[in-house]
């Protein structure tokens, strides 16, 4: 993976790939995810960010295209007490997508915590290490340039 410019967040096409950049300050590392139609089935395939500038983590991705499904996940700290929650079991949206394909279902995997059902009651300082892919929606990339939205 390329370096990207860490000036643009989310997901931004460019004529040849997309440009990917998150924030986070605490985070000790950070994976793109991008999911895959292969014979019926949505296949997960992971690239580190590993180009950094502060707390924006960034990678260029030569190929992309308006449509892609994608997600992160986000490694650092699981500490409750002390308010960091990071559980890289959990398929994070983009906060700066401005599309996402699929609903929230409510299980037990979609929390970072143990949870007995899926309202998240349960011990929340045991961390759930269950994949949440396939629970959540995936952020999508679109083409602002062609008002792909």
């Amino acid at each position: 993976m390329l370096p990207a410019d860490p000036r643009t967040l989310g997901a931004t096409l460019t004529d040849g790939g997309c440009n990917f950049a998150i924030w986070s300050n605490a985070a000790t590392a950070v994976e793109l995810c991008l999911f895959n139609e292969v014979n019926g089935k949505l296949v997960e395939t992971r690239f580190a960010l590993s180009h950094r500038n502060g707390p924006i983590w960034h990678g260029y991705l030569a190929g992309v295209r308006a449509g892609q499904r994608y997600g992160y996940r986000v490694y650092g700290t699981w500490a409750p007490e002390h308010g960091s929650r990071f559980n890289a079991a959990k398929l994070l949206i983009d906060p700066y997508a401005h599309k996402l394909d699929g609903r929230v279902q409510y299980v037990p995997q979609i929390f970072g915590h143990v949870s007995e059902d899926g309202t998240g009651v349960g011990d929340t300082s045991i961390r759930d290490d269950r994949d949440s892919a396939g629970f959540v929606p995936y952020s999508v990339v679109t083409d602002y340039r062609a008002r792909d939205l």
